[in-house]
């Protein structure tokens, strides 16, 4: 395992996150920083696919349930990367999967998602989720995504 995926991990393990405010935090310098953000889930509708060229993110559900898609980016129309940012932006479709709190998912850089979408039932549900960045190089992760309970 990569070291800085490691760091991230340990963070994860370690309950910290629990007692973050919202906002960024650092783990381990610019390498490894944690986002605590609060929100509530939308229709995937309204929701849009996005995937990041220099970090992997691990995102983990501290509370409520949302529904996070997940595909292969090369399977999308993708908009232009904007480095400055590390994101890009695409169209199509793709498989979802249940995030609950104690779970999480790795996501690479080959890996498209579409976070924050509402579980099929009546209504949007207020979620607490924490995304730790890892900052990566393209031969480091080649490894596609996974989802552990």
């Amino acid at each position: 395992m990569h070291p800085r995926l490691h760091t991230a991990l340990a963070f994860l393990q370690s309950g910290q996150a629990h007692a973050l405010p919202p906002g960024r935090h650092v783990v381990d310098g610019d390498d490894v920083f944690a986002i605590v953000s609060d929100y509530d889930t939308k229709p995937q509708a309204e929701s849009v696919w996005e995937a990041h060229r220099q970090h992997v993110d691990v995102q983990c559900l501290l509370s409520g349930e949302e529904w996070i898609g997940v595909t292969a980016l090369e399977t999308l129309d993708s908009d232009p990367y904007d480095a400055e940012k590390d994101i890009l932006f695409a169209r199509g479709t793709g498989e979802f999967v249940s995030l609950r709190p104690g779970r999480f998912v790795v996501l690479f850089q080959h890996d498209a998602h579409m976070p924050g979408v509402t579980a099929p039932a009546p209504a949007a549900s207020r979620v607490r989720k924490l995304v730790i960045k890892v900052k990566m190089n393209a031969a480091a992760t080649s490894t596609s995504a996974s989802a552990v309970p």
